[in-house]
């Protein structure tokens, strides 16, 4: 019910289902999906570590554990490797009221955890993403200013993160409609993609984007949210030293996303550019919505295999959609739509593929739901359906 975001790992595929406030995993290949976090339709509040209210960002991280940000609740949970429905999670980050300071957020979205287990933190409302080192009490932040604007040291309503070895940041700055880079340390940052700021749906536009994620070759993939679609922005060549993306995907020379499972080591250029236009490669070029195979209907969370398998976050069609490598047509779709059984979704905002499974956020039925491989049920790791 109103998926919102995906993750892909080896053993399988993590939605965050948003409105069943729930995480479900799916299995390669199989039809249903298990509870990995929240309980199925149960929202809950800062009195119970259990449950999480209506959330919008999920990571897995080496070791297996679940983390979602639970935005209702202004936190971050930390959900134990073979979580199940009603398991207590650790609360990592936040005070659990809207804030402004080292230990608050506001509106946290997007989620990145780094092989030092550092947690980077879309702090939405307050402009700005917030690091806590593994252990800490407080954050830091590390790009933005905490007020909103659209000058390169500003962010306007960020909601994705994604942080390579060196420590770079690449942003989803969501209401200036462009993606930036951020070196560790600086003042500002780098215009990559839909650099005019304005709203549109030409090749070089983008509106109101979502999330990020990078293919083996190294090509940007945007969740172009508004505009139904999501845009691939083709990487063109570069020459220098190398650093490593953590956190998913290959281990090969060349690739931009290491598999949780492995040891992480994603190849990107510091000096990498990508191409002023993107190719639409799931929806609509032209915005337009709807629920057949080549269409999406306001998409969120985006993940990439260690295959270049695309998975989205369908969030008002209650699925995933899974796209091949060079296709522009889904191959397959997770979830039998609105509702809280074990195969359906309620606004799910975010999705997380394992080498064991399929692991989806479903916001509004508060959990976290795992579709195992060759699975034909859906349990949940995180959280109570409906709680």
């Amino acid at each position: 019910n109103f998926p919102s975001d995906t993750f892909v790992t080896s053993d399988g595929i993590y939605v965050l289902d948003t409105k069943n406030y729930r995480v479900q995993k799916w299995l390669k290949n199989g039809i249903n999906a298990t509870i990995v976090a929240g309980i199925t339709g149960t929202p809950g509040g800062t009195s119970s570590n259990t449950t999480f209210s209506t959330s919008y960002g999920l990571f897995i991280d080496q070791f297996g554990s679940i983390y979602v940000s639970d935005q209702g609740n202004c936190r971050i949970l930390r959900f134990p490797p073979n979580s199940v429905s009603g398991t207590i999670g650790d609360w990592i980050a936040g005070t659990g009221v809207s804030g402004y300071g080292w230990q608050g957020f506001a509106s946290p979205t997007g989620i990145f955890v780094d092989s030092n287990q550092a947690v980077y933190v879309a702090d939405t409302s307050n402009h700005r993403i917030q690091k806590y080192n593994f252990g800490a009490c407080y954050g830091m932040t590390v790009a933005g200013t905490g007020y909103a604007g659209n000058s390169l040291n500003q962010l306007q309503n960020p909601t994705s993160v994604v942080v390579d070895s060196d420590g770079c940041l690449y942003i989803s700055d969501q209401n200036n409609h462009r993606i930036l880079r951020w070196a560790p340390e600086a003042c500002a940052g780098e215009c990559i993609a839909g650099c005019s700021m304005t709203p549109g749906t030409r090749p070089d536009q983008l509106n109101h984007p979502s999330d990020i994620a990078f293919d083996s070759q190294g090509s940007l993939y945007v969740s172009d949210t508004w505009n139904n679609r999501v845009q691939k922005f083709a990487i063109l060549n570069g020459t220098g030293a190398t650093t490593a993306v953590t956190g998913m995907g290959t281990t090969t020379a060349n690739a931009i996303r290491s598999t949780i499972y492995q040891a992480p080591e994603t190849v990107l250029w510091p000096t990498a550019q990508w191409a002023f236009n993107a190719t639409t490669v799931a929806g609509s070029s032209t915005s337009a919505s709807g629920s057949t195979s080549s269409l999406l209907y306001f998409n969120s969370g985006i993940r990439i295999s260690d295959s270049d398998t695309l998975y989205i976050v369908d969030k008002y069609n209650n699925r995933v959609v899974v796209v091949s490598p060079n296709s522009t047509t889904a191959v397959a779709t997770i979830g039998s739509g609105y509702g809280i059984g074990p195969t359906q979704m309620n606004f799910p905002s975010d999705t997380f593929v394992t080498s064991d499974g399929i692991y989806v956020l479903d916001t509004k039925n508060y959990r976290v739901q795992k579709w195992l491989k060759n699975g034909i049920n859906a349990t949940i790791v995180a959280g109570i359906t409906g709680t």
